[in-house]
């Protein structure tokens, strides 16, 4: 029996069947498909300065390099029309819409695994095995490495699918792995 990442089931989609482009009509059912709760806002610039850091969409977005940039070159508010967060079964989901539709889905989500197994540095092979187990779910992007430690210990990858890119990310100080699709 295969390990489940806490939020996905057996061949779930860890991006609730969205695309880049995708409208706010397809938004809406794919969250209601997932029993999501979300908080919809229209965005006024204090509202999306805090929704941007709050959730994280900012820094992933960052990391990703895929900052939306205005034609003035600084960070294009039209990307962020409207954001959606919420959870479901252990996942925190943050949707990010312009006038074209979806531009990010951006999903944090536990790794499961069992502290008490590490070594005294903090890491053990279930720990590893984990955490690749919890990357199979993103299988669908054919993930490559973008970054790994001095030990060669992956930690960021990058994919392309379903009309735009992926990036995940391993946070290892909480067990999550934080993923992008812009």
């Amino acid at each position: 029996m295969g390990l489940l990442l806490v939020g996905f089931g057996p061949g779930a989609d860890p991006f609730l069947g969205l695309r880049v482009g995708a409208s706010s009509g397809e938004v809406e059912s794919a969250l209601r498909g997932a029993r999501l709760e979300v908080d919809a806002t229209s965005v006024q610039p204090g509202a999306l300065r805090d929704g941007l850091v709050r959730t994280g969409l900012l820094e992933a977005i960052h990391r990703a390099d895929a900052t939306p940039r205005s034609m003035e070159g600084g960070l294009d508010p039209a990307a962020f029309s409207r954001l959606r967060a919420g959870q479901a079964d252990g996942a925190r989901y943050t949707v990010a819409e312009s006038p074209r539709g979806v531009d990010f889905v951006l999903v944090r989500v536990k790794v499961p695994v069992d502290p008490s197994r590490d070594n005294r540095d903090g890491w053990s092979r279930d720990r590893l095995h984990r955490l690749q187990e919890a990357l199979r779910a993103f299988g669908g992007f054919a993930l490559r490495t973008a970054k790994q430690d001095r030990y060669e210990n992956r930690f960021e990858w990058k994919g392309k699918g379903r009309g735009g890119r992926v990036f995940v990310r391993y946070v290892p100080e909480d067990d999550e792995l934080v993923a992008l699709l812009y």
